[in-house]
């Protein structure tokens, strides 16, 4: 049983991890471009 459950459980979080550190990457890349261009706007 574990290892029909497992091996389901491992597969879509190798294939997602890739897209989560680059949702995440894109994610604070564009928070950082637009808190340096609210805060040039609001300066």
């Amino acid at each position: 049983m574990t290892v029909p459950v497992t091996t389901p459980l491992y597969v879509p979080e190798s294939a997602i991890a890739p897209d989560a550190a680059g949702l995440v990457a894109t994610g604070v890349a564009v928070l950082v471009a637009t808190g340096f261009a609210t805060g040039f706007f609001v300066e």
